[in-house]
């Protein structure tokens, strides 16, 4: 269940939510599950996969102040949250997490920026890393640096769009700091589109870019010779966990017929490039699957609501 809470107006602004409530991360955070709400077949992946929990159990305030023309709503949340990543079978669990988010509309322009702090765990790698504490105090670092067991996560992104009803451009960027294997990430996006009857032709560009790819990990050289090969084949591993972490470029082109009431289709191409030694995005890697390549997407939809 994504959303369950009960919520109390203390005064037609100020407002208290408890019980499981949608986190303001990102700039389309409110409708990024709705599809028929934004042009595109998907929320920019390079931004919006950043922190994998999306919900909040525990409390939330807004207070929402109108001055003329400007609406400016100030949100806070605090509590705890387990979310099932599908692509690995884990959970990730965020503990003590807390954050502001502060969002203006002006007309015909909407801003928002948010900073989010969690204590997040992500899907168990301890047996895993502490083989690597049996190579003594280099591999003791190692296991410190990359575990992810309880290790703090800060968040920060900002966005805005400019939709004066014709055509519309956004843009957001976005960073998160953790420090297990997942390491430090900056990602953005920037697009618009041309409303034309009930077609509308869109641009869109993202990137991502994360850190560390890879790592040395053991030194070999230290170490006696019936441990080198079990300490190559940690290596060899912990750099396949690293290459995982995301960089790339997206460009995508696409349109929107909204062919009848409440019901959309899109059609969007996306040429992916992927970073040096990265897997990028992707999930589930095969065998033979080329880090640091290129893909070519197309996607067809149909969105409705009711």
């Amino acid at each position: 269940m994504e959303w369950a809470n009960i919520k109390y107006k203390i005064t037609p602004d100020l407002s208290i939510r408890a019980g499981r409530t949608l986190l303001p991360t990102f700039f389309l955070s409110d409708t990024q599950n709705i599809g028929y709400t934004y042009a595109w077949v998907r929320p920019p992946v390079e931004v919006y996969r950043l922190l994998p929990v999306d919900t909040n159990d525990g409390l939330d305030v807004s207070y929402r102040l109108n001055v003329a023309d400007l609406a400016n709503t100030i949100q806070a949340n605090y509590g705890y949250k387990s979310t099932n990543l599908t692509n690995n079978g884990g959970t990730a669990k965020a503990r003590g997490s807390w954050g502001v988010s502060d969002t203006a509309e002006y007309r015909a322009l909407t801003a928002r920026i948010t900073y989010q702090y969690t204590n997040l765990t992500l899907p168990p790698l301890d047996s895993f890393f502490n083989a690597f504490r049996q190579f003594g105090a280099q591999g003791v670092a190692i296991a410190n640096r990359y575990n992810s067991d309880h290790k703090p996560n800060r968040f920060f992104d900002i966005g805005a769009s400019y939709d004066p009803g014709d055509w519309f451009v956004t843009a957001e960027w976005a960073y998160n700091q953790n420090n297990s294997f997942t390491g430090q990430s900056t990602a953005w996006d920037a697009g618009g589109g041309y409303r034309l009857a009930k077609f509308t032709p869109y641009l869109l560009f993202a990137g991502a870019k994360a850190r560390p790819i890879s790592d040395p990990g053991l030194n070999v050289s230290s170490l006696p010779s019936f441990l080198i090969g079990p300490a190559i084949g940690l290596n060899a591993a912990l750099n396949s966990i690293l290459s995982t972490n995301p960089v790339q470029t997206t460009d995508s082109i696409g349109v929107r017929w909204d062919f009848a009431k409440h019901f959309d289709c899109k059609l969007q191409f996306d040429h992916i490039r992927l970073g040096a030694g990265s897997s990028g995005t992707f999930v589930n890697i095969q065998p033979g699957f080329q880090l640091g390549g290129t893909v070519n997407l197309f996607s067809a939809v149909v969105d409705f609501v009711w």
